[in-house]
């Protein structure tokens, strides 16, 4: 069954407090398409519109002259808000499999490349939640003065779009955007002025709490790859051991320098920053001393390892590939042509002066 409303101005007028417009059950969804204004009947009803549909449209605008509470429309096919958005509340569009469910909306999944949501100028006195299977595509401001470090959230499968250079605004609160990968983002000039979070996805790998996140972000599923290399190393028995040392071997992102990337709009370009604010600068190449014998001549494979213990960059969803290197042992430097040493003794030290090469051998008793 579609649904098509045309007029003027629609009213809803709801004494219970929520009217619905629902189109989809065991069927599959029918649209729903509103063509005209929609106010609340009077100021300060708490008048709710609910549309439960396939694709919905609405042309006009919402609460230009009497503002609803709510606005929710739970798709499942896409929304198309092609007018002003301004509700007392909450605006809440989601275009999903399942956009009823609590929680499912903000799980990762592969992008369906059908379900988008596009809106255009919305303002809540609550929150804005926009959730789509595939795209979010925003044409005008969005602005939430909830109290609420989700005052406003995007969650697209795919892309975030913001081409038109809107302003996302969470005046009393922050705001949270999820995406798959900033390489397929339009960000506009919207600028987190923060790090990301990375490694969005549907397990208990993802730990990312946006409740207790009091700073606007963007989360993506990408993870970026941080390399670190020890060095080689070695030492003579009975030496002091060396002072090891590592290589910062690469920061990437989807096979790409992350250096001096997306600056605009997240600060993990900025590696300076980035290192700081996850104490990669703790890193510390230190010997094995479950592999390495010091006391014992011989090459260690992955004597040399670098601990990460003061590092949080995985924490954030970033993959650390830290990797170990061979430590030597070795043994005295002896003449091989003086029969008075030993060269396989490990306990004899050719530097020594107390001993002397040329000194006759004991005799066997």
């Amino acid at each position: 069954m579609n649904v098509t409303l045309t007029a003027d101005n629609i009213i809803v007028n709801s004494d219970a407090g929520e009217r619905t417009i629902q189109t989809y059950g065991k069927n599959a969804p029918g649209t729903v398409t509103i063509n005209g204004k929609v106010d609340s009947d009077k100021t300060g009803r708490l008048d709710t519109l609910t549309i439960k549909s396939g694709d919905t449209t609405i042309n006009g605008n919402v609460g230009a002259t009497n503002k609803l509470e709510n606005l929710k429309i739970y798709s499942k096919g896409s929304i198309w808000a092609n007018g002003d958005v301004n509700v007392n509340s909450d605006m809440i569009a989601r275009a999903t499999d399942n956009p009823e469910s609590a929680d499912d909306y903000l799980k990762a999944k592969d992008a369906d490349g059908k379900q988008n949501v596009t809106v255009h100028s919305v303002t809540a006195g609550n929150l804005v939640s926009l959730a789509a299977d595939n795209d979010v595509i925003l044409k005008g401001d969005i602005t939430a003065n909830g109290a609420s470090q989700r005052a406003v959230e995007i969650v697209a499968q795919n892309a975030f779009d913001n081409e038109a250079k809107v302003a996302v605004k969470a005046t009393n609160g922050t705001w949270k955007i999820y995406s798959n990968s900033p390489e397929t983002d339009k960000f506009g000039d919207l600028n987190s002025e923060n790090l990301a979070e990375w490694g969005w996805r549907d397990d208990a790998g993802f730990v990312y709490n946006a409740n207790s996140d009091a700073k606007n972000r963007y989360i993506f599923k990408d993870r970026p790859v941080i390399t670190y290399t020890a060095n080689e190393s070695s030492m003579n028995i009975g030496g002091e051991e060396p002072r090891l040392s590592y290589t910062e071997t690469s920061y990437m992102l989807n096979g790409k320098p992350l250096k001096g990337q997306f600056t605009s709009y997240f600060t993990d370009g900025n590696l300076d920053n980035m290192k700081s604010a996850y104490g990669l600068g703790t890193v510390e190449a230190v010997l094995d001393r479950s592999i390495v014998d010091t006391k014992k001549v011989g090459e260690y494979k992955n004597g040399v390892k670098l601990d990460d213990t003061g590092v949080t960059a995985a924490d954030h969803g970033y993959i650390l590939n830290f990797n170990p290197a061979k430590f030597t042992v070795n043994g005295p430097t002896v003449d091989p042509k003086d029969s008075t040493v030993d060269p396989k003794d490990p306990t004899v030290d050719p530097k020594d002066p107390t001993v002397d090469p040329k000194a006759p051998a004991d005799k066997p008793q």
